[in-house]
């Protein structure tokens, strides 16, 4: 974030504080802010509070509270949700971790702004916050944080130092580690502590200009899970009461109770806040020096800090910070700070003031050696001091002023003292300057209020607001007053103009407006109303101030109705257009503007100017576009725009396109007929066509097998009634129907039967109608038309239908119409039409004059499941419905919820969401386009075979190495996945032959490392074996630790080892026999544990092939494999995918990937932990070669067939 962008957002300033004696010596004021943590500067002598984002007066701020009289002055805002604060030891800075954005911001306290924003990274696993912040001593640019991740388990992300926003490249490991941190008074050494997971450390680290690293480790010192840790003059103190000495860095004791501490060696005493108790120690004897319960606390203390000389604060998850002042915190009277004169500031005047004398100096001096820093602090609104603080060098003095404010003028007669606190803060002495102020009673005044002017406003000639303004004359004295009243100009009358007031009584002054006021001209006027206390001879004044101004042009649109049409899709639209009338009503002329006109709408005139009371008439018409425009709704919101004054009289216009109705029909003559061996499925989806559609192809047989239906006896142009049993009803077109009529020219009719023969738009329409096969039909014998009533279903089936015309035309389809949801489906087999035949649906209507045929051929496929908007598509906008009907509760029936309820339980659930991700997914995967990682290739030599841990910042790969001249392992890292690979080196230490090693797969923490082996110089038969290598730390280097003996027990070859995560399950290819092929193919193996070899040696046979298998990518699970294989090409390899459904079953579902080349052979794939990027070897053909990475691009498929 730029520091000049950064913007300082000031969110003051009134919070309720209350006060609570704890006891004689003791107390507290509370503060209601949702505070996470606090920090006291000693050189201003205020707190700040880290104030989160759910409070409710300062949300996200880093708020400044006066510690002595407990009020908030200043709030800043910070960033998103501050939750750590951290001050530099000069003051300076306050750096504030922020837990909604993964930032540290840096609040600068002199100019009060938030003058540096920076990110703290990011990982594999996600973004990273601050746990804790210090702050270097002597270096308030450079602070260390403790970063942590959030819902990864552990946590800690490593200490890092940043100086002015950048990271220094050096940070301690992830994982676990320092969770707390302090500096100590050594600027180079910081402290930590581990307090998330059993190890319970306690760290050392070397603070230097390359970053951070830990210099020592303990264990033993602290533990605990959640305890804190605090750092004074050489001493580490924890939250659960134990002390380390850090010189030595050994336990040196134990206080008896634990809580929030904050240790003070200046007054030998460690303080601790537990609940509402804060219980003092000496630090000498780890023995009790005193308790005190506070008053009025809510929640929990989450921090405790010292501050002033008798000061303790902290934050409570009761949405307080608590400030308290205690005889537990030992004071020490003034003794190196010398004050001059030693005497009280008395002063004494009138009520209202002046006050003699107005302020008084005083001389602070330092008699010690050293430099002292100091602080001064009034209790009173009254009292002001200058300055508050800063620092004296030996021997040195400065003037310190103490004076009254405006404050003091409103005090009531009587006897003031406040106090002006002085501190040697660098010795932990307190002294005091008492203020003594006498106000005097006054003599009677006559008062005036409100003491605002009289102001009003108003076009030229009137009505002016307000008109008049009344005024309260009060005579606080102890006499009678008598006064009189007079204004400078005639457009102003007062009323009374003159009477007594009695002692504390009152009367009313009206002030108004006259007549002549509605003959000024334009401008600003000014009057005087004098007021005199006759009695006392005192004056005051009331400002009469009158703003005449130019009437402006106002701008009247009737009617106030929007513009609303409609139409059938094609027009005409109803109405086509809409007049409204502009008027000026005002008293000046106006410019008006029509805007937002869009291109289907147009206006006769779309700008103008009008006189007072002028009209003119403006008229909006639909163009032609609107008549092309597709069915839908469509709003614009147009504005008739008064441009002098800039005022607005918006007007919607709408239009509402429908759809015609019978859209799902088509008629086909002379042998077009194009469905055979298909069938369509007409789906209810609300839509104003009720239905919709989707078609499967290359259907041999029908849905439904007709054996064992109930035949009807039908003859020439004939129709069969058929009552449904029981009480089963068809949903068609919305309307329930218990019966359905079976015509033998291949179509059902509804509320009536049917029998005519001519397939014409007007028969078709006439009823609700089903059309399967509407043509003049007949039989050559009985039994040719038949139905069945199932469970879910009225299945009709026409066999071996002829055309009348032409009976050697055999036509064969099938209805069936669901009893449940409402949906039909069509099924032709063998069709050999050449007559009149309309295919559809009819809601009865009689013939549509707009109606459109659609091409039923051209169909989309229908989905297997969750296709819910009939698009075709499996998608977004499916699972966007399917969510709707989640949310909306039990479905009725028909409908199933909109067909969202796929396994027809009466409910949408995630069984249903499952269904509908299978279908999704389904198909290729969707790979973007490979990219070389060049980085990895040196010269000629190509990188190959790459293995990557989880994170995907460290990759194994295989490369020709010229030194030796042979293949060699290497491995390279980096910070995230996004960027290139560095760090590249040999992984020599498991070179043991001098002959090639190669294709590793390496464990998803970067520990285990499986490889291949060739003992045998090139042209020379010797084994070919798969290695195993582990290491305790991914920086570390690898130790080879065995042969896996196990896989080639008669000597064969075994290469390219992929493993589960577990390294239970293992997968590699062999040239040997006892496969279904005895070529190069794939062979797995199990074991039941790490530390046992592998056994069960199988071949893959159910994915083999005749051709050459290589595996390299066996997924976490065992479920998905990734091969290559030359099955395609002989002379080319490609990548392929098997999986199966659970360890136990054989792999299928064989595809091949569509990331490959057709002109490169393509190798090795491996893909990532969270199966977002390919990473593979292309080595043939066409280059350039190296290893490729694709990015998964998932994308809305098209459905696949029924």
């Amino acid at each position: 974030m730029s520091t000049q962008n950064i913007v300082r957002i000031v969110c003051l300033l009134t919070v309720p504080c209350a006060a609570y004696a704890a006891s004689a010596a003791t107390t507290v004021k509370t503060v209601a802010l949702t505070a996470y943590d606090v920090v006291y500067d000693p050189f201003g002598q205020r707190l700040y509070a880290a104030v989160g984002q759910s409070d409710a007066q300062y949300p996200n701020c880093v708020v400044r509270i006066n510690p002595r009289n407990a009020t908030v002055e200043n709030a800043v805002w910070a960033g998103s949700d501050p939750r750590k604060l951290a001050i530099s030891d000069d003051g300076q800075y306050i750096y504030i971790g922020l837990n909604g954005a993964g930032r540290v911001s840096r609040y600068n306290v002199a100019a009060e702004v938030i003058d540096q924003d920076f990110s703290l990274g990011s990982g594999s696993f996600g973004t990273t916050y601050a746990e804790d912040i210090a702050v270097q001593p002597g270096r308030p640019s450079v602070i260390a944080v403790s970063r942590f991740r959030k819902g990864v388990s552990p946590r800690h992300d490593g200490v890092a130092i940043y100086e002015n926003g950048v990271m220094r490249p050096e940070k301690t490991r992830a994982h676990t580690g320092a969770n707390r941190i302090e500096f100590s008074d050594d600027p180079q050494i910081l402290y930590g502590y581990n307090n998330e997971t059993t190890g319970f450390g306690v760290y050392t680290l070397v603070v230097n200009d390359d970053g951070v690293g830990i210099s020592g480790t303990y264990t033993g010192l602290i533990s605990g899970f959640g305890v804190d840790i605090a750092y004074d003059a050489n001493r580490l103190y924890a939250t659960s009461g134990r002390v380390i000495d850090t010189d030595t860095m050994q336990f040196i004791g134990q206080f008896p109770s634990g809580g929030k501490v904050a240790p003070d060696s200046k007054v030998g005493r460690t303080f601790f806040i537990t609940n509402s108790t804060v219980t003092a120690y000496y630090q000498d004897t780890f023995t009790l020096a005193g308790q005190v319960t506070l008053s009025g606390v809510s929640g929990s203390p989450a921090n405790l800090i010292r501050w002033g000389a008798d000061g303790l604060a902290f934050s409570t998850s009761g949405h307080q910070v608590v400030i308290v002042q205690t005889d537990l915190v030992p004071l020490a009277a003034l003794a190196i700070l010398a004050v001059d004169p030693a005497e009280d500031f008395v002063v004494s005047g009138d009520a209202g003031g002046p006050f003699e004398p107005g302020s008084q100096v005083y001389s602070l001096t330092n008699t010690g050696d050293d430099t002292l820093f100091w602080g001064a602090a009034a209790d009173a609104d009254w009292v002001s001091v200058t300055p508050e603080g800063g620092f004296l060098p030996p021997g040195g003095s400065l003037n310190l002023t103490v004076s009254l404010t405006e404050a003091a003028a409103l005090l009531p007669s009587g006897e003031y003292v406040a106090t002006v606190g002085l501190t040697d803060v660098t010795h932990g002495q307190e002294g005091a300057i008492n203020v003594v102020l006498s106000v005097h009673t006054t003599p009677p005044v006559l008062e005036v209020t409100p003491s605002e002017d009289f102001a009003a406003s108003g076009d030229h000639g009137g009505p002016f607001e307000p008109p008049s303004k009344v005024y309260v004359l009060t005579n606080p004295g102890d006499d009678t007053l008598f006064w009189g009243v007079v204004a400078d100009a005639d457009w102003v009358s007062v009323e009374p103009q003159w009477g007594p007031i009695l002692p504390g009584g009152s009367a009313n002054l009206t002030v108004s407006l006259t007549e002549a006021a509605a003959l000024l001209p334009y401008g600003e006027h000014v009057a005087i109303v004098s007021l005199t206390d006759i009695t006392h001879g005192q004056e005051a004044a009331v400002r009469v101030v009158l703003s005449v101004v130019f009437p402006q042009g106002a701008l009247d649109v009737t009617p106030a109705e929007d513009f609303v049409a409609s139409a059938i899709h094609g027009g005409p639209f109803e109405p086509t257009s809409k007049v409204y009338v502009l008027s000026n009503t005002g008293g000046s002329p106006l410019t008006w503007s029509l805007e937002g006109l869009p291109s289907w709408l147009s206006a006769d005139v779309t700008s103008g100017g009008l006189d007072p009371q002028q009209s003119v008439e403006v008229t909006l018409s639909l163009t032609e576009e609107a008549e092309t425009m597709a069915v839908g709704s469509y709003s614009q919101m147009v504005v008739f725009r008064n441009v002098t004054t800039q005022e607005e009289a918006p007007r919607e216009v709408r239009l509402d396109i429908q759809a015609p109705f019978e859209e799902l029909a088509r008629g086909y003559r002379n042998s077009n007929f194009n469905l055979t061996y298909s069938s369509l499925l007409f789906r209810p989806d609300g839509s104003s066509g009720y239905y919709t559609a989707c078609r499967q192809v290359d259907v041999q047989q029908f849905p439904v097998d007709p054996a064992g239906g109930t035949p009807l006896v039908l003859w020439d142009d004939d129709a069969a009634e058929v009552v449904l049993s029981d009480g089963a009803t068809i949903d068609f077109f919305g309307r329930e129907y218990d019966r359905v009529y079976i015509g033998s020219n291949g179509y059902l009719t509804f509320g009536q039967g049917d029998t005519a023969a001519t397939a014409s738009w007007d028969n078709h329409f006439a009823l609700p109608r089903i059309s399967a096969f509407f043509a003049d039909l007949t039989t050559v014998g009985p039994d040719h038309v038949s139905y069945r009533q199932l469970a879910d279903r009225l299945v009709v089936t026409y066999s071996d239908m002829r055309l009348a015309a032409n009976r050697d035309k055999h036509n064969n389809f099938q209805v069936a119409l669901s009893l449940r949801d409402g949906s039909i489906e069509i099924t032709w087999l063998r069709c050999d039409a050449n007559d009149e035949i309309v295919v559809g649906l009819s809601r009865g209507y009689g013939e549509q004059t707009r109606f459109t045929p659609t091409d039923l051929s051209a169909l989309t496929a229908c989905c297997e499941c969750g296709d819910l908007t009939g698009d075709g598509f499996v998608g977004l906008a499916d699972l966007e419905v399917l969510v709707d009907w989640w949310l909306t509760g039990d479905c009725g029936v028909p409908g199933w919820c909109g067909r969202a309820d796929l396994d027809r339980d009466g409910q949408v659930t995630m069984a249903d969401l499952a269904i509908m991700a299978g279908d999704w997914w389904q198909g290729e995967i969707g790979w973007g386009q490979p990219v070389l990682l060049s980085e990895l290739n040196e010269g000629d030599n190509f990188a190959r075979a790459p293995a990557l841990t989880a994170d995907e910042r460290l990759i194994v790969f295989m490369r020709f190495d010229p030194v030796s001249g042979y293949n060699r392992l290497f491995e390279a890292t980096r910070e995230t996945p996004d960027e290139p690979f560095t760090n590249e080196r040999k992984i020599d230490e498991l070179v043991a032959t001098g002959y090639n090693i190669g294709f590793p797969w390496v464990s998803p923490d970067g520990l285990s490392l499986y490889y291949w082996e060739k003992n045998a110089p090139p042209g020379v038969q010797g084994p070919e074996e798969i290695k195993l290598a582990r290491r305790d730390d991914p920086s570390r280097p690898w130790q080879y630790v065995r042969t896996l003996t196990e896989l080639s027990p008669n000597g064969e070859e075994c290469n390219g080892p992929a493993l589960t995560e577990d390294e239970l399950t293992i997968v590699f290819f062999s040239y040997r026999s006892g496969s279904a092929y005895d070529l190069s193919n794939l062979w797995m193996a199990t074991r039941d544990s790490v530390d046992e070899p592998f056994a069960s040696i199988r071949p893959l046979d159910e994915i083999n092939s005749n051709r050459y298998e290589k595996g390299r990518y066996l997924s976490p699970d065992g479920l998905k494999l990734l091969f290559s294989s030359n099955r395609r090409y002989a002379s080319l390899y490609d990548m392929y995918q098997a999986s199966r459904s659970s360890l136990v079953e054989p792999f299928g579902n064989v595809e091949i990937l569509s990331v490959n080349s057709e002109s490169s052979g393509d190798t090795d794939a491996f893909l990532s932990y969270d199966g977002k990027r390919l990473y593979f070897t292309r080595g043939q053909g066409a280059g350039p070669y190296g290893v490729y990475m694709a990015q998964f691009e998932p994308v809305t498929r098209e459905c696949v067939p029924r």
